[in-house]
């Protein structure tokens, strides 16, 4: 990869795992705060409509990670090649 590429891969890389990051965090807050969905509207709304959003960007941050695990694998291999 030129330079550029690297960047980007790097940015794709770290954006991916921050977000599943901060997607399992924020699940986790949501409990903390609203520990009772059925308390009032705000609680349902955040527990039946943010969670499953948080979650779905979380499990798609996973695919994503084994995706870029895959990818940075197969560029050290290419590199490691080159070098001879």
């Amino acid at each position: 990869m030129n330079e550029e590429q690297k960047k980007c891969f790097s940015m794709l890389y770290d954006f991916a795992h921050d977000e599943r990051l901060g997607c399992g965090n924020l699940m986790m807050f949501i409990d903390t705060c609203f520990p009772d969905p059925e308390q009032d509207e705000i609680s349902r709304a955040v527990h039946y409509g943010m969670k499953p959003y948080l979650l779905a960007r979380q499990e798609m941050g996973g695919t994503a990670m084994e995706l870029m695990y895959r990818l940075d694998e197969a560029q050290k291999a290419v590199t490691n090649n080159n070098r001879g």
